[in-house]
């Protein structure tokens, strides 16, 4: 939030882009699992907590919409 408070393109799409690399990174070790589907879920929830984060000028409700959205997947 403080590195990059004015300049939306940080905030938002570069964040976005290393979430879902992320997720491509761990999705690809897995025999069975949809890789790209894996990427563009989390490049689309990583743009919703992107913006969360922007609205409420704190991570702290991202994070809380990461874990209980991995606890949805994994149940």
């Amino acid at each position: 939030m403080e590195l990059y408070p004015n300049n939306y393109f940080m905030r938002i799409i570069y964040s976005t882009i290393w979430y879902a690399m992320f997720h491509f990174a761990s999705g690809s070790l897995s025999s069975n699992s949809n890789v790209l589907g894996l990427v563009i879920g989390s490049a689309f929830f990583g743009i919703c907590l992107a913006f969360l984060a922007k609205w409420t000028d704190t991570i702290w409700w991202s994070i809380l919409c990461h874990v209980l959205g991995g606890l949805v997947v994994v149940a």
